[in-house]
């Protein structure tokens, strides 16, 4: 299952998160691209990939695959514009001026996906969806207070988007809001997050893929998905749990990898999920190298060496 690029809207992500179980595995195929800025024409190498598989994602939107989430975006190495999608005529005239602001040049420690934002805020007529701000969020694993930071940011203009029950973006989007809040130890305002998405829009039927077409199977399937996301996270809010990657809410594979782990690492405390038959089917399924926990093992494999190299050669941040 592919994901899609770094302007795309929620949809695409969830499409690929809630089918990507029990989908063909694709390793990640990393190649350099000759790039030129469009402004100042200063010309630069990124790394890309052709193509990558994911297998789900953690509640904040951030997949597990075969390459690395968010992709990098290319920047140009001179004036540090982040060049995250294509740009009109129009639009270059303006980056010009936004780059060479003093507003930019203080966001130049910001990570790439935070500054893609703060661009497209300025670029377009109305105020843009927190797409870019959301992936913004899976960057800052490494820094607990740039990431508190991040999803205040997230926290303050997803709060913005009306929900639209006919409109499965704004939708998913407030499970993600919910989950910021959820991280920030802000509960109660998690829990009445959740109870603005309308339940009943999300009970459908799944239709016949070959009879409805693709389209109408996979957004069926994404809300069933994020209902049983919702009740789930009601269970790990009430417990308290601020983590990252909370079992109940990633992927049955990972949290059957976590599972097998606390238990060979003897630790005194396991969460009674990982005895669900679910997890426990999924931890059996690893133990005989088969089923989608072991194509996702050996991706994720694929995706580290390929990552690591690319640190080696300085080509990563």
């Amino acid at each position: 299952m592919i994901f899609r690029g770094p302007a795309q809207p929620l949809a695409a992500l969830f499409a690929a998160v809630a089918l990507a179980t029990g989908s063909e595995v694709t390793a990640s195929s990393p190649y350099q691209v000759e790039m030129t800025c469009v402004v100042g024409g200063e010309q630069f190498e990124h790394t890309a990939t052709a193509s990558y598989s994911i297998w789900g994602s953690r509640p904040d939107g951030k997949p597990y695959g075969s390459w690395v989430f968010p992709g990098p975006l290319p920047e140009c190495p001179g004036n540090k514009l982040v060049m995250y999608r294509e740009f009109t005529p129009q639009e270059v005239a303006q980056l010009k001026t936004l780059i060479a602001s003093d507003d930019y040049r203080a966001l130049h420690d910001e990570t790439d996906y935070f500054r893609a934002q703060w661009i497209e805020d300025r670029l377009a007529v109305e105020l843009p969806g927190p797409w870019l701000l959301m992936r913004a969020t899976w960057q800052t694993d490494h820094d607990p207070a740039l990431r508190q930071r991040y999803l205040e940011a997230f926290i303050a203009r997803a709060a913005l988007v009306e929900v639209d029950s006919a409109d499965l973006d704004t939708l998913e989007l407030r499970y993600r809001l919910a989950n910021a809040y959820r991280e920030t130890r802000s509960f109660d305002e998690a829990l009445l997050t959740l109870e603005t998405i309308p339940l009943a829009v999300l009970d459908v039927e799944v239709p016949d893929k070959k009879e409805a077409g693709w389209n109408a199977y996979r957004k069926a399937h994404d809300r069933l998905w994020l209902a049983r996301q919702i009740a789930n996270m009601r269970d790990v809010i009430a417990e308290g749990d601020t983590s990252r990657e909370p079992l109940r809410l990633i992927p049955e594979d990972m949290a059957a990898f976590r599972c097998k782990q606390m238990t060979e690492d003897g630790e005194a405390t396991i969460d009674e999920f990982c005895y669900s038959e679910q997890v426990q089917a999924e931890i059996a399924g690893r133990a005989s190298g088969s089923g989608a926990a072991s194509e996702a093992a050996a991706a994720a494999s694929d995706a580290a060496d390929a990552i690591a190299n690319m640190e080696a050669a300085g080509d990563w941040e």
